[in-house]
């Protein structure tokens, strides 16, 4: 469904982006800058919006006919998650996930780009502006890391889940239980 360029150009206008409309904002931002949309914890930047409208504009080219959904197009109108289902392919985007980190001028967010064909997910990538680098998947094929020197390294899996005390990375507490949140 996807050939190696289209994998290659999703993920340079996903790039483009993060150095057109999203690092020049980032801790740049007004207080006009920053809205809430469905309460006080859920935000939505011009640096959101301005990024899903180039990142839409850039896959219809990429991919023509292709519904794209985009997280803020979304909640502006929830009927538009309709097309995951009714379109045999769709492209789905979170411009910057992590805004409140991108508001508080966190470097901890990022721009998440998936496909869909068929109710599939077929490809994937997260995408680090601030580092820029990304991990990216082919379904069927695997996942990789890449820097943006070009070097590239195949990712794992892990054949379980480590153990909560052998996690390593950073949690919101609120993500788990109280009886939990002690071992995080």
């Amino acid at each position: 469904m996807l050939s190696e360029r289209n994998v290659e150009n999703l993920i340079d206008i996903v790039r483009h982006t993060a150095a057109s409309e999203i690092m020049p904002r980032f801790r740049n931002l007004s207080a006009g800058d920053v809205e809430t949309k469905s309460g006080p914890a859920d935000l939505v930047t011009i640096a959101d919006r301005a990024a899903e409208e180039v990142i839409r504009k850039g896959v219809e080219k990429i991919l023509p006919g292709v519904a794209v959904i985009g997280e803020e197009a979304v909640a502006e109108d929830a009927r538009l998650l309709d097309a995951i289902g009714t379109s045999e392919t769709s492209v789905i985007v979170d411009p910057i996930d992590g805004t409140g980190n991108y508001v508080a001028g966190l470097a901890v967010f990022g721009t998440i780009l998936a496909v869909v064909h068929r109710g599939q997910t077929v490809f994937g990538v997260l995408y680090d502006p601030v580092l820029d680098d990304w991990m990216f998947a082919l379904r069927g094929e695997g996942a990789w890391f890449r820097r943006p020197d070009g070097t590239v390294a195949r990712l794992g899996s892990c054949a379980e889940t480590p153990a909560l005390e052998r996690a390593k990375g950073y949690v919101t507490l609120d993500d788990y239980d109280s009886s939990t949140r002690e071992i995080v």
